[in-house]
């Protein structure tokens, strides 16, 4: 393009607002001085000789632009290249490699036009489908066991048990993210920080992927680019309070509550950290019974058709999410409208209840605002059994039917625990998972452990104490995990909810913690014939 006219192209583009060019070859000396008081001009120089060299160069520009400011999405730049994003040290003298050890082949970067595709680049995920079955397994093994490698920090040569667990094996949180962000790149397919840790074996996540990619064959997704998981590094919605996240080593206090609480958890000073909690309550702010407020959050997980409506309470003792209601949700069948019932206190500084009174006044708001005349199954996972069972009394104290209570591995609360390897482990494992699976989630003001969510739980352990489960009009299902985590069965001495209170106990299997995200289709064949026994209508 001839000098004048390619300076008058850069002043109509700068009239049209925009603020960084790249130039392929041509008069860019002419555009720059065109634009000396304009847009960035940034010179990509015509190496043709091949596609490599070609796309090296628009590589390097692209990276030149990002430095300046722009956003470039590098997901698409790289697609199918291998590259992936690599923690750098965040002090001087962190003692690892930050070298990169293999070769990277440049990208082969083509035309939008799907005409000029070429056949052989498709993702990563048509590639691993297009093989034989078994083949394909062991390719994803073999991927699995490489990103496991690395994301441990692992040499060359070093060998993995397929079957042991990954927190067995030392994997700490940054080391999640690795092995998710490395499968995700790797496999074509969405890999989740909650799928390392319910799929926490070699053996478990290759059968994780393989199901991911044959869910992504039945929707014809295959050639789909999979993104990353979300960081968790959102900000948190309007006002919902500050957020302080509880730093990554607690053994290196910052003089929180939240360090203070999660390293008494880490050294198995369990009932420290508990009395700790509950004292840090004892500065809340609190409501009670005749608040005029709307305090707690009805929040919709998944719609069906066909199944009854279930409401879930999320757990007021960690992990406080509405996660387990979404795998349950998933495993419904017939699908279930599911909705999750979030305690109030839990986000920011917002006030705790005063006592129970002022808790299910509260709760029993946006049911009756929301769901009125709709025949509900209560449900509480964990702690949230305490919620759920309370509320299902005072909800049928004050004239509301409740169809039924389903408890999944619910068990008392206690002023004092025994302070057992087992306990310990388990304590530890939900302050670990709790901050993992908040990094997957939209709800940062929710999901990370903070302060005032400490107190907050403090404050549920507080006005709990001491409390037992009464009799039932309507009929309650607990479904039990064989295990409290993963090798630790569960036992009597972990004060389970009162058998003889509930209409069916059965043993399933899984731990505390993947009862639901690993057997939602146990639960829901339980509970559809549970229901049909008890609820022939």
């Amino acid at each position: 393009m001839p000098a004048a006219e390619s300076g008058l192209a850069a002043r109509e583009l700068r009239a049209d607002g925009h603020r960084l060019l790249l130039v392929f070859g041509g008069d860019t000396a002419g555009m720059a001085a065109a634009l000396s008081d304009g847009p960035a001009v940034l010179a990509v120089p015509e190496e043709t000789e091949s596609a490599v060299t070609g796309s090296a160069a628009l590589v390097r520009a692209l990276g030149r632009a990002h430095v300046m400011g722009a956003a470039v999405d590098w997901r698409v730049v790289l697609a199918g290249a291998g590259a992936r994003r690599i923690p750098l040290p965040g002090y001087a003298f962190q003692r690892s490699r930050y070298w990169i050890e293999r070769e990277w082949t440049m990208p082969l970067l083509l035309s939008d036009d799907p005409g000029t595709r070429e056949p052989d680049r498709r993702s990563p995920a048509a590639l691993l489908w297009a093989l034989p079955e078994q083949e394909r397994s062991g390719h994803v093994e073999t991927m699995v066991r490489e990103c496991l490698n690395r994301a441990l920090g692992n040499g060359p040569d070093d060998q993995v048990d397929a079957e042991a667990t990954f927190r067995d094996l030392g994997m700490d949180s940054l080391g999640a993210e690795d092995l998710r962000d490395q499968l995700t790149t790797g496999a074509g397919v969405e890999i989740e920080l909650a799928d390392v840790l319910n799929y926490p074996t070699v053996v478990d996540l290759t059968e994780r992927v393989l199901e991911k990619l044959a869910a992504r064959a039945e929707e014809g997704t295959l050639d789909e680019i999979a993104g990353t998981a979300r960081s968790g590094n959102e900000v948190p919605e309007s006002g919902t309070g500050p957020v302080d996240p509880a730093p990554e080593n607690a053994d290196e206090s910052d003089g929180s509550l939240a360090s203070f609480y999660i390293r008494a958890i880490r050294t198995g000073r369990i009932n420290v950290a508990l009395r700790l909690a509950r004292a840090a309550s004892e500065t809340r702010d609190t409501f009670d019974q005749d608040d005029p407020r709307d305090l707690a959050e009805l929040r919709q997980v998944g719609a069906g058709a066909g199944g009854p409506t279930i409401v879930g309470l999320t757990p007021p003792i960690f992990p406080n999410l509405d996660l387990p209601y979404s795998y349950l949700h998933a495993g419904l069948d017939p699908a279930s409208d599911v909705w999750s019932l979030w305690s109030p206190g839990f986000a920011g500084e917002a006030p705790l209840p005063a006592d129970r009174a002022a808790l299910l006044r509260m709760l029993a708001k946006p049911l009756r605002r929301e769901l009125a005349g709709t025949p509900l199954i209560i449900a509480g996972y964990s702690s949230g059994g305490w919620l759920a069972h309370e509320l299902a009394t005072y909800l049928e104290r004050t004239g509301v039917p409740v169809t039924a209570l389903l408890l999944l591995d619910s068990y008392l609360p206690e002023e004092e625990m025994d302070q057992t390897e087992t306990r310990s482990e388990f304590m530890r494992e939900q302050i670990r998972r709790r901050d993992l699976m908040g990094m997957s989630l939209d709800r940062p003001d929710r999901t990370v452990t903070t302060s005032g969510q400490i107190a907050a739980m403090g404050g549920y352990s507080r006005i709990f104490s001491g409390w037992r489960p009464g009799p039932l009009k309507a009929p309650i299902l607990h479904l039990l995990a064989s295990e409290v985590v993963a090798g630790m069965p569960t036992s009597s001495e972990d004060h389970p909810f009162p058998a003889e209170l509930a209409h069916r106990v059965r043993t399933l299997p899984g731990d505390h913690f993947t009862i639901l995200s690993q057997h939602a289709d146990l639960i829901s064949e339980n509970l559809h014939d549970w229901l049909t026994e008890v609820q022939p209508a």
